[in-house]
């Protein structure tokens, strides 16, 4: 202990002699930050984008330059600058409001901030993002809504505010706001009334860049939730099997539960519309080994035109998009089912043809993953406060019985399905 004491008073002592021995410390400017002005940089080319240009261009022989600057007005009112580093042959300019002609002034920096003589440079962007979403905008009326789609090429983020005024209203207000990055995008507005509506349309980019509002009148198609209480397993007079009313045999090519007891009962395909959005009591699973492809079918209880079904994930977190949760799935109906159930073609086990195809999708989330390994946090928040959507052609049969037919699963080691819920959207024939 006294030798590490010594130890310490040695050091401050040599600390304090050598700070005696220095004097007052004298800050000095880098090497090279002269007041000379640097010579302007030469333009080799220009290569022009949606909304904007990339100017390449020699830099000066100067060990006093410090950066490039650009100065110019994207809007055609308020100047902006970019810079670049001395390390690269270019710099980018973004956010140019139209595709007409634009005057750029660059500039050589020195190391006192102090600017060259500009080097003008006369640049022609090509459309902006948001310009090129405003002419391929569109928009349809859906079941319960309105459906909007437009181009992105570039993949900019661009925002859609959604606004409508009903012919009662005075007033606007908006109903809908949402971002994308996406090359083509697509999405649905729910919940409007089915009545005639018009509505109004903002595209706008990151940089304040809007485009003229685009209206549109639309009356939604009716829609309505199809009420569970009338749905029940198919083919019911073969699956109630006492004394374990939830189990017993289902259509050929079809799995119904994991659990062959009465512990956890609604894990048959009553869990599937039991209303419960839970993690495992009241969540339909196959059995570990049961295989894919496999199908689940429902008697919704009554014919119906469908136009939206709506699957969600346990609650367990692993689930969301991920673990079980079909990836590749298909739906089918029919209004008379063949008690064959399936077929072969070209070696891959199908639902036979008293089946028609109401859709085939890959379920993508909100980000674009494909992969597990790329599914976002933001992804897993959106699917298990909004389940996974797969909209059903206004051109398909009207049906009473609708198949699942899974291909394949999120983790792509399990060979079983497992949905906490489903929701069935559509209208009733009459």
């Amino acid at each position: 202990m006294r030798t590490i004491r010594t130890l310490r008073i040695l050091y401050s002592g040599i600390v304090l002699c050598l700070a005696s021995a220095c004097g007052p410390v004298e800050f000095r400017e880098p090497i090279g930050g002269s007041d000379e002005i640097s010579a302007p940089v030469t333009v080799r080319s220009v290569r022009s984008f949606n909304g904007g240009v990339t100017i390449y261009y020699d830099l000066p022989d100067d060990d006093n330059l410090k950066c490039v600057a650009a100065k110019y007005c994207p809007n055609g009112i308020d100047e902006k600058e970019v810079k670049s580093s001395i390390f690269v042959d270019s710099l980018t300019i973004k956010g140019f409001s139209t595709d007409r002609e634009y005057d750029i002034a660059v500039y050589s920096v020195n190391r006192k901030e102090k600017y060259s003589s500009p080097q003008h440079v006369i640049v022609k962007p090509e459309t902006p993002p948001y310009m090129v979403a405003y002419q391929t905008f569109k928009s349809s009326e859906i079941f319960g809504g309105i459906k909007i789609t437009y181009d992105n090429p570039a993949a900019t983020e661009l925002e859609v505010s959604t606004i409508r005024k009903k012919e009662t209203d005075v007033d606007w207000e908006q109903i809908s706001q949402f971002n994308s990055a996406s090359t083509y995008t697509e999405y649905s507005i729910r919940g409007l009334e089915s009545e005639r509506t018009e509505f109004g349309f903002i595209i706008k980019d990151r940089y304040e860049n809007r485009a003229d509002t685009i209206f549109a009148t639309h009356t939604p198609y009716y829609e309505q939730e199809m009420d569970k209480s009338k749905f029940s397993p198919y083919p019911a007079e073969r699956y109630y099997d006492k004394p374990h009313p939830n189990y017993g045999v289902p259509l050929p090519g079809d799995v119904w539960a994991q659990h062959k007891t009465q512990v956890n009962p609604t894990n048959g395909v009553h869990g599937l519309y039991d209303g419960i959005i839970g993690n495992n009591a009241n969540t339909y699973f196959s059995p570990s080994t049961s295989g894919l492809p496999q199908g689940i079918t429902i008697d919704l209880g009554r014919e119906c035109k469908l136009s939206r079904i709506v699957l969600w994930p346990r609650k367990n977190g692993t689930s969301n998009y991920g673990h079980s949760f079909p990836k590749s799935i298909a739906f089918y109906g029919s209004n008379k089912p063949s008690p064959i159930g399936v077929t072969t073609e070209n070696g891959v086990t199908v639902p036979d043809n008293s089946w028609s195809l109401l859709g085939d999708f890959i379920c993508i989330p909100p980000s674009g993953a494909t992969e597990l390994a790329e599914v976002t946090e933001l992804d897993k928040e959106f699917v298990e406060a909004n389940g996974h959507t797969y909209e059903i052609s206004t051109d398909a049969p009207s049906v009473r019985y609708l198949r699942l037919w899974t291909k394949e699963v999120w983790l792509t080691t399990n060979k079983f399905v497992c949905i906490a819920e489903i929701d069935v959207y559509g209208e009733y024939i009459e």
